[in-house]
């Protein structure tokens, strides 16, 4: 399960400095990171020691994504610069121009992918119906 003490652990081995001081503060962001977790994955009831460690891991560096005090790059996907121009007019003036593609779908996908092996399928079954014939 994942706690302040593994969260300190895991955010010390890797250097990440912004991971927040007050224990209040770690305590919301993990807080927060579980509700995201627990609403947009439908993991398995039932995780080995292995999987539980996968699950804790994606939750230490979500909540260091979700903190308040963070000020590192984000994780969260956005949506590509398909073309930047810049148009020149005048001595001093000019403008720059952006196109951006659609956003993501999947906000933070590298988590997605951390959790994908401890999900259960929400897709409904099938049911193949036909004929035989000989």
């Amino acid at each position: 399960m994942a706690d302040i003490a593994g969260a300190d652990a895991f955010h010390q081995a890797r250097g990440n400095v912004d991971w927040p001081t007050t224990t209040a503060d770690k305590s919301a962001a993990l807080l927060r990171a579980g509700d995201y977790i627990a609403a947009h994955y439908n993991l398995k009831p039932t995780l080995s020691d292995a999987e539980q460690v996968r699950l804790d891991n994606a939750t230490y560096i979500l909540a260091l994504e979700l903190s308040d005090d963070k000020k590192v790059p984000a994780l969260r996907a956005s949506a590509p610069v398909t073309k930047s121009d810049r148009e020149m007019s005048g001595a001093f003036g000019g403008k720059i121009i952006t196109e951006y593609g659609d956003a993501p779908i999947d906000p933070y996908p590298d988590v997605t992918a951390w959790l994908a092996a401890l999900g259960v399928s929400t897709a409904p079954a099938g049911i193949i119906v036909g004929t035989l014939s000989l």
